[in-house]
């Protein structure tokens, strides 16, 4: 997961991750706990449905709790890890009389649905940010300790019949509609072959609901 390679990047001599999940009893929270994250268990930080009759509701109980947190622990930086997660750390902008947002809140960008860091300049360009100056791209790491390059993938050709004076192209994403994975699905495959990993998004246990 991203954000388990981010915190795990983090230099724990000068920064202290605290992650905010609906759950932590998962497979995401335990990776964050083994990667030196404290995470916090807020049930109401749940995903958001646009046509569910209480999703104001939800939301509104979300962002208090996220609130209640930012207030206890007092943090430099809130990082909103998705869309989702900026709907929530959005009621942090609403805590200071002065009008000015006493947090330094950075959204990170990652999809092109509903979503000031974006991981390509394809999303940067789809939500209108290429022109402001805040703005940034920054890509995804590669954790080099798990994809390593120059690894010879012939045995993967082999399992699958795959020549190899054939190009192969490789698409791993969410079963989700805005990955537009019928058209990659539906290629025609001249002149190349065609791999597709993707994972239902509705089988996904926990999500990260905001990285404080």
């Amino acid at each position: 997961h991203p954000l388990v390679s981010l915190v795990s990047c983090l230099d724990q001599r000068g920064y202290h991750a605290h992650v905010a999940l609906s759950t932590i009893d998962s497979p995401l929270g335990r990776a964050l706990l083994e990667r030196g994250a404290e995470t916090h268990a807020i049930p109401s930080l749940r995903p958001l449905r646009r046509r569910a009759p209480f999703m104001p509701i939800t939301l509104i109980r979300g962002q208090r709790a996220l609130s209640a947190l930012a207030r206890r622990l007092r943090p430099d930086v809130i990082h909103a890890n998705s869309d989702v997660s900026m709907a929530y750390a959005a009621g942090l902008y609403t805590e200071s009389g002065s009008g000015r947002t006493p947090w330094r809140i950075v959204w990170h960008l990652r999809d092109h649905s509903h979503a000031r860091i974006a991981v390509s300049r394809a999303v940067l360009d789809h939500h209108g940010l290429h022109a402001c100056e805040r703005s940034r791209v920054i890509y995804n790491g590669v954790d080099l300790s798990r994809f390593r390059p120059g690894v010879s993938g012939a045995s993967i050709r082999r399992e699958l019949a795959i020549g190899a004076d054939r190009v192969l192209c490789l698409c791993v994403a969410q079963a989700v509609p805005w990955k537009n994975l019928d058209t990659f699905a539906g290629l025609s495959g001249e002149g190349y072959e065609r791999l597709l990993i993707a994972v239902d998004a509705a089988q996904k246990r926990s999500e990260p609901l905001g990285h404080i």
